[in-house]
C-alpha cells in the first residue's frame, strides 16, 4: 500500500523530528491515445455533433460530454463505460468531471480495472460518491493497481442526481504514481 503518513523524520538544523503529511503528488495519465472499448449506450446526435457519444469522455474537453440514449427507446441503467488505456498502467486514483450544465450528473459511480478485459477487479472505496458540481472531482486510492481497462458503471437510477435513468458524464482519466 502506498503509504500516506510519514512515521519520522529528523531535522537536522533544530535537532527534532516528528511526523505529518507526506506531500503527494497524483498525476493524471494523458488520455490522447486512450479509446472507448465497449458501452452500454451513447446520445448519438441527440446533443449535437459532438456531444453525446462516449469518446467524448477522454477527450480533454470538460464542455462535452457522454449522455446514455434517450432518444429512439431510452436506454436504462445499468449504463457502463470500458475504457481502454492501451497498455497495463499503474493506477492509483481517478478524476471525474460532471456534465457542466449539472444536468443528469452522476452521484455514484463503481469503477472496475482489469488488464485483459475478461477478470474485473472492483477498485477498493468503489463505488465513489460524486458531488453535483462542475470542477473535476478527484478520488486517489490507497493501493496502486494495474490494468489496461477501466469499466465505469452507473448501476441504477439512483445513482442519478436528479433520479432519472438517463446520466451523463464530461470527463475522466486516471492517476498514475
Amino acid at each position: 500500500p502506498k503509504m500516506l503518513q510519514r512515521i519520522w523524520e529528523y531535522n537536522p538544523l533544530t535537532r527534532t523530528g516528528g511526523d505529518g503529511q507526506i506531500p503527494t503528488a497524483w498525476i493524471p495519465y494523458n488520455t490522447s491515445g486512450w479509446t472507448i472499448h465497449s458501452f452500454s449506450s451513447q446520445e448519438a446526435g441527440g446533443e449535437g455533433p459532438v456531444n453525446g457519444y462516449a469518446r467524448t469522455i477522454i477527450d480533454g474537453d470538460p464542455n462535452t460530454f457522454w449522455h446514455s440514449r434517450w432518444s429512439s427507446a431510452g436506454a436504462t441503467a445499468p449504463h457502463w463505460i470500458v475504457v481502454d488505456m492501451g497498455t497495463v498502467q499503474p493506477v492509483d486514483g481517478f478524476v471525474f468531471t460532471q456534465r457542466q450544465s449539472l444536468s443528469r450528473n452522476i452521484r455514484r459511480i463503481r469503477v472496475e480495472i482489469s488488464s485483459d478485459n475478461v477478470n474485473w477487479t472492483l477498485v477498493k472505496g468503489s463505488p465513489f460518491e460524486l458531488t453535483q458540481t462542475a470542477p473535476a472531482q478527484q478520488k486517489n486510492l490507497t493501493e496502486v493497481l494495474n490494468g489496461r481497462y477501466i469499466r465505469l458503471t452507473i448501476a441504477s437510477n439512483a445513482d442519478v442526481f436528479d433520479g432519472s435513468q438517463f446520466a451523463a458524464l464530461a470527463e475522466f482519466t486516471a492517476l498514475h504514481p
